[in-house]
């Protein structure tokens, strides 16, 4: 009995203590101000393993297990309206992490409605895009560029890391809707992204 009640409090410290620590804070590159409404849903990119999922709001810290996450930011648009962003992110074991995501000023917006929302096309800040679009990060390197009609992508979005390099390239069909990406090297993908 003695043994197995010290088997379960070394596993349980090896459960609590193996485990990763994230902080986030959102940055609104459009006002230069800290985002006070969103949401981030985490999901796990590890397929081997069950779906982790984790959904947090404004100042929220999360525990979550090493490995490749989706994170995906929406913020509050007026009443009626979301703007959304998704980046991915590799998480090492006992480690802390401090986040502050910083949104582009190129993001796509659509209606609040969780199943079926109307996409109403990308807006660069406030105003819908239209021509030729880029977005820089703070470093001054590229962050995106496109082309678009009426907030409609036409053929393509190129997204780079912070260090300038492409990192992915996303596809759309000639309405405007996401067909697939493309990645011309998924490990300078997770670099810095």
């Amino acid at each position: 009995m003695k043994n197995l009640i010290t088997i379960t409090l070394i596993l349980s410290f090896n459960i609590v203590f193996s485990q990763t620590k994230v902080e986030f804070t959102v940055m609104n590159n459009c006002t230069d101000t800290i985002v006070e409404n969103y949401e981030i849903a985490i999901l796990s990119m590890d397929f081997d393993k069950e779906i982790n999922e984790y959904w947090i709001e404004k100042d929220s810290t999360v525990i979550i297990e090493k490995g490749l996450y989706s994170i995906f930011v929406t913020v509050a648009d007026g009443e009626e309206y979301v703007k959304s962003y998704g980046l991915m992110r590799d998480f090492k074991a006992d480690s802390t992490y401090s986040l502050q995501l910083e949104l582009p000023r190129i993001m796509q917006k659509r209606t609040r409605t969780v199943h079926y929302p109307t996409y109403l096309g990308f807006y660069n800040c406030d105003d819908i895009c239209d021509g030729l679009q880029q977005d820089f990060y703070s470093n001054g390197k590229i962050r995106m560029e496109g082309e678009f009609k009426n907030g409609i992508p036409v053929k393509e979005i190129k997204k780079y890391n912070q260090s300038g390099e492409l990192v992915e390239i996303e596809l759309y069909n000639r309405n405007g809707t996401f067909k697939k990406s493309k990645y011309p090297d998924y490990e300078l993908y997770l670099k810095n992204n």
